[in-house]
């Protein structure tokens, strides 16, 4: 599937990830869920690559164009979206397994690829997080966003063990080497897919706080 393919579907996904940001992150802002929604979205298109391989020549205008179809896709389920949260406020699992599937289905492939590129954002925000809140969560620890930058760095830990045994490689406290070559292991799988879904709805926690 070659770029444009992968974004025009992505574009088709846009209200179904709006629906999902919404009914796991109702209550914040709206700044912050559209933030949430083209991280999602940028993530899943593999944004980096495709910047490196110009695809996208321009990134901050790709991300505006971006901004404003997540704009007017809000626009015009204002409405629905607003039902929707009181449904679906205790049903984070499901919606979170919704928007894995769009990441599936828009091509993002290999599966090891994408649990690098999701383990790279998780570990963006969490870096971004400790410099903004190291002397917050020292004074406090007990802050959500204290716990979730915990629990972030738990989710990237498992993720990259996740992608070692999946891989065939050995589990070690040191990253994977990016060029070592990925074999398979199909009976890892459901692991590796499980700790990329947990990966990103943690990021998505995570910047949402920034």
């Amino acid at each position: 599937m070659n770029f444009l393919q992968k974004l025009l579907q992505g574009i088709a996904f846009v209200p179904a990830v709006v629906s999902g940001i919404e009914g796991l992150f109702g209550s914040r802002s709206g700044r912050e869920k559209k933030d949430s929604a083209i991280s999602f979205v940028t993530t899943a298109l593999q944004l980096s690559e495709a910047v490196a391989n110009r695809e996208i020549v321009d990134e901050e205008k790709f991300k505006e164009g971006l901004s404003k179809v997540i704009e007017g896709t809000v626009a015009c389920l204002t409405r629905p979206v607003g039902r929707e949260r009181i449904s679906s406020r205790n049903n984070g699992g499901v919606l979170m397994r919704k928007l894995f599937t769009i990441v599936l289905v828009l091509g993002v492939l290999p599966l090891e690829n994408q649990a690098r590129d999701v383990a790279a954002a998780l570990s963006g925000s969490i870096v971004a997080a400790q410099a903004k809140y190291q002397g917050s969560c020292t004074a406090n620890p007990s802050q959500q966003i204290c716990q979730a930058i915990n629990r972030g760095v738990s989710g990237e830990n498992a993720l990259i063990t996740a992608v070692e045994t999946y891989c065939g490689w050995a589990v070690t406290p040191a990253p994977p080497d990016p060029n070592a070559k990925c074999v398979a292991v199909k009976s890892a799988q459901a692991v590796l897919q499980a700790a990329v879904a947990n990966a990103l709805a943690l990021t998505l926690q995570i910047k949402g706080a920034l």
